[in-house]
């Protein structure tokens, strides 16, 4: 009995189903060498994981404790500038009077007077009473000639019935105790009385009384 010759295409299937035998096997090795080197994480309780937001390489020294001795700087202090008086000898000639009627020569009548008079002869230095600038320099037909100073946001000197010839100008800053002007007697509404300093303060906007801020006068 004769053997019958396998047929080509009997040949060709065998070889095709060897060759997919071969490439199954070698994706099953592939596979388990890429599981064999890859890393799963597990949680470990005793594993200390990085803290969100922090670099991870930094790690805080166990060793190293706050000092208790060791106090963080506190706000600096800012200290407020005492008011010093507008002339170097003041001698009260009108006190500040808001809450009672004071009687005026020039105008003859009785009214408030919401600012402080002080006694000099003409062609006395006129001081600044704290650092400051300039607001205003110039004459009124009633208050004569006069200068404003703004101190800071709270504070404004106001220095009235000065001599024409002033030493300031408008946006001059200036230090406490300049020279800003002299006595003069160009204030029209307190022509009667003898030359002096008309002097304002103004705090928060509203005149108060120079006294309760100025040390020499008894103020605090």
């Amino acid at each position: 009995m004769t053997s019958k010759p396998i047929s080509k295409k009997r040949i060709l299937v065998i070889t095709a189903i060897a060759l997919a035998c071969v490439l199954a096997i070698a994706g099953i090795v592939t596979t388990s060498v890429l599981l064999g080197t890859r890393e799963i994480p597990v949680d470990n309780p005793n594993i200390e994981q990085p803290n969100p937001g922090t670099d991870p390489g930094t790690k805080p020294d166990p060793d190293t404790k706050p000092d208790p001795d060791v106090k963080p700087d506190p706000d600096p202090v800012v200290t407020e500038q005492t008011m010093g008086l507008p002339l170097e000898n003041c001698d009260v000639n009108m006190a500040f009077a808001n809450n009672e009627l004071l009687y005026s020569p020039t105008l003859e009548l009785w009214q408030t007077h919401l600012g402080t008079d002080f006694k000099a002869n003409k062609g006395t230095n006129v001081l600044a009473v704290l650092d400051g600038v300039v607001e205003k320099a110039e004459s009124d037909p009633l208050e004569g000639t006069y200068v404003t100073i703004r101190h800071d946001k709270n504070r404004i000197s106001i220095y009235k019935s000065l001599e024409s010839e002033l030493k300031v100008k408008v946006g001059d800053n200036v230090k406490k105790g300049d020279v800003i002007g002299t006595v003069g007697d160009t204030m029209i509404t307190e022509a009667k009385q003898d030359a002096h300093l008309h002097f304002e303060l103004m705090v928060d906007d509203k005149l108060v009384n120079c006294a309760d801020y100025m040390t020499e006068l008894g103020g605090k």
